[in-house]
């Protein structure tokens, strides 16, 4: 966790196969899942109650895996 010009940042990032390119538009659709039994609600939904905190999410793919990052005015 950092601050940035009056902004509290969380970081979450992993080292993983990260999210292909062709999907990485689609990932806080509603309902959007690639998981056979997922529901597709998890990011939307997370992304919704940040917003409604004054805040947002946004998703960087990295070399290996993904950094999602939360943005809150402090």
């Amino acid at each position: 966790m950092k601050t940035q010009n009056k902004r509290i940042i969380l970081s979450v990032e992993n080292n993983g196969i990260g999210i292909q390119k062709e999907i990485k538009d689609k990932i806080f659709l509603p309902f959007f899942t690639t998981r056979s039994n997922g529901s597709g609600i998890g990011l939307t939904l997370s992304k919704s109650i940040i917003e409604a905190h004054k805040g947002y999410l946004n998703y960087k793919p990295l070399e290996q895996g993904s950094r999602f990052k939360i943005w809150f005015v402090e």
